[in-house]
Formats: C-alpha cells, structure tokens, sequence
C-alpha cells in the first residue's frame, strides 16, 4: 500500500512539472544576422541589436551584407544601447580577417551624420564582445562601457578609416565609465585594436577609464595613437589611454604581445589623475617610439604622467615588464603632487632604443619628481634596476621642498644597458633642486647606481631646501666593474645653491661612493654648508677630489674663522706615515676652531695627484682629535694595516657640523720613524730590550715604561730621553736596553714610546719576559745604547 502512495506522489509531481513547462519560456541564444546597411528595418544592426537586447541570454550578431569591400553603415542617430550579453562579430563578414595584423576589416560605422552626444556602441549589460569594427566619427566614443562589465572589445580600428591610416577620429576611442573587469585588445595580434586619431579638436583619448567602480581593466596588445603598422603618428588628441580616478587597473601586462605601443598622442602617452586612481600598473608597453622601439613617434608631452596617483607601477623585474619610454616631447616619467606617493619605477628604458645601446631621447629628464613623496625609482632586487641614458636633461629630476622620501637605488643613469659604456643624459645623472631627504643608493651592493657618461654632472643637489639628501654607495664615473673610465664631463658631484646637511658617502662600510674619472672635480662644495663627504674612493678627477669653493685648493687659515662652502673647513697637514709592526701611525697636525672635536678621515692613493693635495683612492680609516685653546691639535693615529711603499696619504677633516674640509697635501710614506722590530728576553743581568728601525726621519728618541700587568702603573725607566744616533736619518739604527730592575718571578710588560722633533709621540708595545730569580749587579747603571 505504500509502495502504491509513493508511485501515485511521483505520477503526480512529473505532471505537475510537464504542465507547468508549458507555461515558462525557455531561454536559447540566438544569432541575429545583419544583412545591409541600412541605419533601420529588419536585418539592419539597428534591428539586430533590438532582437538581442530583447532576447535573454548571450547572443550573437554576425554580418553577412552581401557586396565586395568594406560594408558601411552611416548612422543618422545613436544606436540602441546594449543592455544584454551579446558577441557583436565583424569578422564573420566574408573576407573579414584577423588572423594577422593588419586585418582586413569589413563593417565600418560611420557616426559623422549620427548627431551630438552619440556614441559608437554603448554596452551596459556586460559580458560582451565586440570584434571586427571599424567605428569612426562619432560625438562621443565610439565604444562606451558603463555599469556591468567584463566585456572584451578585440580586433577593431577605433578613430580611423578602414586602412588605418588615416584620422576619423570619435571624441574617445573606448570609455569605460564606472565598469569593472573589461578587456581592450589582447596578448596576440589577432586581438589587437587600433584607437587611434580621437579627441578632433576637442580633448578625447584614446582609451578613458573613469569612476571608482572602474577597477580591473586592462589595455592590452594594442596601437594607440598610431597608424597600423605602428610606424607613423596617428595621435589621440589628448593621453593615448586616460585613468581618471579609477583604481587598480593595467595597461599592458607580463606575457609577450601584452605591451601596448601608446605613441603619437597630443598631450601624454597615458595619464592617469586623482588620489583615488591608485594601483595602476603599466608594464611591457612601448610609449613614444614605433612599434620596432627604434624611431621616436613621441607623445607631445610626458610619456607617463601620474597627477596625485598613488601606488603606481612602472615596469618590473621580469624583461616582458619593461617599459620602453623614449622619444617623447617632454619627460619620459613625471611624477606629481603631494598625493602621488608610493610609485614603483623599475626594470625600464627611459630614453634609449629597444636595444638599450642607442640614444633615442625624451625631451626633457627621464624621470621628473615634483612635489611627490616616497617613491623608488629602481630597486636592489636582480633586474629592478632601470636604465635612463640619452635624455635631453637628466636622467632623473627631482624638484621642490615637498618631494621628500624618494629613493633612487640600482640604476644605470648615463651608460648603456651593459652598464660599461657610455650614452649620455645631457645634464646629469640625478638633479635635485630645493627637494630634501632624498636618497641615491645605498650601502647595499644591489643598492648601487652607476651615475656615469652624463654631459655635466654625476650629482647635482642645489638650492637652500636642499637638506638632508644622501648619496652612499655609487659608482660615478665608472662603470658597473668600477675599472671604465665613463667620466662625467664636469663634475662627479655638484652642490650648489646654499644646498646644505647632505651626504656623500658616510661613516659606515658599504655607504663609499667610487668617484672618479670625471671631467671636473670628484666633489665640488660652491655654497652650501654641514656637507659631510666621508669615506669616498675618489681618485683620477681632472679637478681636485674635493673643492670647497672657489675653485682650487683652499689654503688653512689661522683659528678656521672664514666663512663660505663648508665653512671653508681647514684640512689636516700631514707630517709622517710610520710603519709599526702590522699597522700604520700616520703623524701631523689640525689647525681650526679652538675646543672642538673633529673626525679625521685618512685615504692613501698609489699615484699622486698633480696638485698634491688628495686624493684618497682608498680609505685607511678614521680618528679623532680635538684642538686646544689656540685650536690647534697634534696627533698620532694608528690604523691595523701596513701601507704599501710610496703612498701618497692625505686626510680630510670633519667638524660636529658635518662640514668636511678638502683633501690635506699629500705625505709620501713610509717616512718616520719605521719600527721593525721590538722584543724582551732574559739574560744574566736582568731583561734584554732590544729595537731596531728601518728610518729615523723625524725622530728624536725613545722612552722605555715597565709595568707588571698590561694594566697596571707604569714606571719610566730611562731618566733621559734615549737619543737618536742620527736624528732626521733616512738610514735605520738598532738599539739595546738592560733592565737590571726588573721583578723576578712575575712578567714583566715593556711599552716603547718614540718621541718626535716636533713633540708628537708614538706609543709599541707592549712586550713581556719573565725574571726567573733576583739578581744584584753593582753599579745599578744601564748601558742601553743605540746604534
């Protein structure tokens, strides 16, 4: 009986569901066919378009309009707006192609008797495709993409004749108002679209993508700007693709035949507006040169322009990433406005051909900076790095108290891509003007910028607002090896302009920059002051390693009381380089202000400079010292290393003020007093001493001290100085002392102490021996002479 129940619910529901299907329509795509030209009536795409939009689901409406050639629809009014998913295919047209570039394109639109305030197409359903047209000559844009999206507009010329060589240009090729997810062009040819000749006399783009529900879009694959072979200007007349406040969205892409060519335009090549336009990326496109990246179609004016974009990014780490940006009319990169933080610019060609070999220049830097914070042009990641050579200008500017936190680190600024020849930016390698805290390099070795070739400067920081920039870690003048000569013409760094508070190089290993080969000097201070300039390998400048202005060396004066470039800082004279054992002592004296404390840093080079003054290809170490009530200091400073014969040693000084002095004259060493050796052992008598120089210039004699700890008091054993044999003699001299006082029983600690002409003294030792048992000798006198 229950089994019976269950059949009769069953029988009863299946009824039920087969009455009920009779009543609901069931949804099929369909595919309208458009087989005239006709602007209206059955089988024109006016009517197709009414059919899909009334049909649910995703249609398709293909061409068959009988007739050889293209097929032209002129369009008296705007066609109905796209309000359902529908494939809108061109290329079912016989004879249509676009399995190469250029296609062969048969449905043309013509808008140019359609009226104000038409657009070409108007999709607001979403989920559509729209391939295979040539649309021209409307009001408004000739694709408009609002509310729903993830459309896919492929294999169209936008603002052209069917050639695609001349202008038929709509007010925007493509606007995406408010819609999210859509695709332009692809990353093959067949995808590819042409928007190219827009804006009339009016301001359209190219492509406009506008409103915050504007995110995740991408441009990719196509010619904008161009004509088909991507060989001749065709320009938009405004950006080649326009972001105006919209978030996250592409243009170009990581994948081969994702970059877009976006040259030609009448103002920039893409640019992107408004605090709210944040997360773009803008990778693998070719802006401002043809489609081969070896001939400037240059964008009018900027090839990138960021106004208060933030979080922008320009290139990448991976070689389909870089951009090529060259050959525009104005900067290739300008980054701009307070707001307009956060940019990423990395692994591009900024001013070069595709080869990175040849120059192909932007008319003004490569990369300008105005007002805008924190961003980083390069990175230390392996192929981050940019290369911005052959620009008219520098290879990156950076301007104004506002454009603070930027970061410039493992560039090639002046050289090819191989980093060892040159291609020159036609100032400098890096210009700041009035722009503080900024930094260029790094003590990291991925950190380094080759800052090389330029026409003018490696560095150039100036104007009063110019504090607190660092310049750590370069190679400038030098190739990537630090072995070419790619010498700036004038100098390796350049402060000027009441710059003051910045740095070149630093107290700490890695933060050195290599400086040389330039055509001027390796560090020129012309106005400015609390410039530290510290630990730099400089060396084989044609002008002197550093150069407080005026130009040449600056001579000491008495007390250090002038005023003018780092305070016009005096230098330390060197007066003898001794060596003792394993280390240096490296003597001489600072004259400067009284009571105050400075850092000494001292550099020693194989070759002297033809001034004689610096300079310091390699850096010994530092020391300090501090001057006394008259501001003089004398001193000896000892350094863990053995100079190699016939060095050329200078020192620079450093007040608390941070401002470095030029390089001192130059010591030749070894001079002095050289220790070769100096040891204790017990003899019958006491304790031998015994020492022995290899010269004596600028010797007096000896002092002897005992003590029975290293720590411990010290008692002077010699009660008059134990005097030179030849005083001033280049020849050494051995010397022996007896030590009858000694302790027995316990070790005996020996410090030899070297007194000079000039009262500077040099501390050896110290050496030990042990007294095994007591012993009386009378007379209690030493025989300690030298020889």
């Amino acid at each position: 009986m229950m089994k019976k129940c269950i059949l009769i619910v069953v029988l009863l529901s299946l009824t039920f569901i087969w009455l009920m299907s009779g009543l609901v329509p069931r949804v099929y795509a369909a595919t309208f066919t458009v087989t005239n030209t006709n602007d209206s009536g059955t089988d024109s795409l006016r009517w197709a378009i009414t059919q899909a939009n009334t049909n649910p689901g995703s249609d398709t409406i293909e061409f068959a309009i009988p007739g050889e050639g293209v097929q032209t629809i002129s369009l008296a009014s705007g066609l109905p707006e796209i309000t359902d998913p529908v494939i809108l295919d061109g290329l079912s047209q016989p004879g249509a192609d676009c399995t190469s570039w250029p296609p062969t394109l048969l449905i043309e639109l013509d808008g140019s008797a359609a009226g104000v305030g038409v657009f070409g197409l108007s999709i607001t359903g979403g989920e559509s495709t729209i391939r295979g047209l040539v649309i021209h000559s409307f009001s408004y844009s000739s694709v408009h993409l609002a509310s729903n999206g993830n459309n896919t507009i492929a294999c169209n010329y936008l603002g052209t004749d069917p050639t695609g060589t001349t202008a038929l240009g709509n007010y925007h090729g493509v606007n995406i108002d408010d819609s999210p997810g859509n695709l332009i062009g692809g990353g093959t040819a067949t995808s590819r679209n042409l928007v190219s000749g827009n804006g009339g006399v009016t301001v359209g783009s190219g492509v406009r993508i506008g409103g915050a529900a504007s995110t995740g879009n991408q441009i990719e694959g196509n010619y904008i700007g161009t004509d088909s072979l991507g060989t001749t200007a065709l320009g938009n007349t405004n950006c080649g693709v326009q972001i105006d406040g919209a978030p996250n969205n592409i243009i170009g892409g990581s994948e081969a035949g994702e970059g877009n060519v976006i040259s030609g335009n009448g103002r920039q090549g893409i640019c992107v507006t408004g605090s709210s336009a944040t997360g773009t990326v803008i990778r693998g496109n070719y802006i401002g040169t043809d489609a081969g990246g070896t001939q400037a179609l240059g964008n009018a004016y900027y090839g990138v322009h960021l106004d208060g974009a933030p979080n922008s990014v320009i290139g990448g780490t991976e070689p389909n990433e870089r951009n090529l940006i060259s050959g525009n009319g104005a900067a290739g990169v300008r980054i701009l406005g307070s707001e307009a933080t956060g940019t990423i610019i990395q692994g591009n060609y900024i001013g070069l051909q595709s080869n990175g070999q040849a120059a192909l220049p932007n008319g003004d830097a490569g990369v300008v900076i105005e007002g805008a914070t924190n961003n980083t042009i390069g990175g230390t990641a392996s192929s981050a790095g940019n290369v911005i050579s052959g620009n008219t200008f520098s290879a990156v500017s950076i301007y104004g108290s506002e454009a603070h936190g930027n970061v410039i680190v493992g560039n090639y600024l002046g050289t090819q891509a191989n980093g060892t020849e040159s291609l020159s930016n036609g100032w400098s390698g890096v210009y700041i003007l009035e722009a503080p805290n900024n930094i260029v390099g790094g003590p990291e070795a991925g950190a380094r910028n080759i800052l090389s070739g330029n026409l003018y400067h490696g560095v150039f920081i100036g104007g009063s607002s110019a504090t607190g920039n660092v310049v750590q870690g370069n190679h400038i003048g030098t190739g990537i090896d630090g072995t070419e000569n790619l010498g700036n013409t004038v100098h390796g760094v350049f402060i000027t302009t009441g710059a003051s508070e910045n740095q070149v190089g630093g107290p700490l290993e890695g933060e050195a920059n290599l400086i040389a080969n330039n055509g001027g000097d390796g560090v020129y201070v012309d106005w400015g002051t609390g410039n530290l300039i510290s630990r730099n390998s400089i060396l084989a400048n044609s002008g002197l390693g550093i150069d407080l202005a005026p130009d040449g060396v600056t001579p000491n004066d008495p007390g250090d009381g002038d005023a003018g470039a780092n305070d016009l800082q005096n230098f330390p004279v060197l007066n003898a380089v001794i060596i003792s054992g394993g280390s240096t002592v490296i003597r001489g004296t600072l004259d400067s202000t009284p009571g105050t404390t400075f850092r000494l840093d001292v550099y020693y080079s194989a070759i002297q400079d033809p001034t004689d003054y610096g300079e310091g290809a390699s850096y010994l170490g530092a020391y300090e010292v501090t001057t006394d009530a008259g501001g003089n200091a004398i001193f000896a400073a000892g350094f863990p290393l053995v100079l190699p014969e016939a060095s050329y040693v200078t020192a620079t000084a450093t007040d608390p003020g941070n401002n470095t002095s030029e390089f001192g004259p130059n010591c030749v060493g070894p001079t002095g007093v050289f220790l070769v050796d100096f040891q204790a052992y017990e003899v019958s008598q006491g304790i031998q001493l015994e020492w022995s120089t290899a010269t004596e210039i600028g010797n007096s004699g000896f002092n002897l001290y005992r003590a029975t700890a290293p720590d411990g008091p010290r008692t002077m054993l010699n009660d008059d100085l134990i005097e030179a044999p030849e005083p001033g003699s280049e020849e050494g001299a051995s010397y022996t002392w007896l030590d009858t006082r000694a302790r027995p029983g316990v070790t005996n600690y020996y410090w030899l102490e070297a007194v000079f002409v000039d009262g500077a003294t040099l501390e050896h030792g110290p050496v030990s021996a042990v007294l095994s048992r007591a012993r009386i000798y009378l007379p209690l006198v030493n025989d300690g002479v030298g020889q």
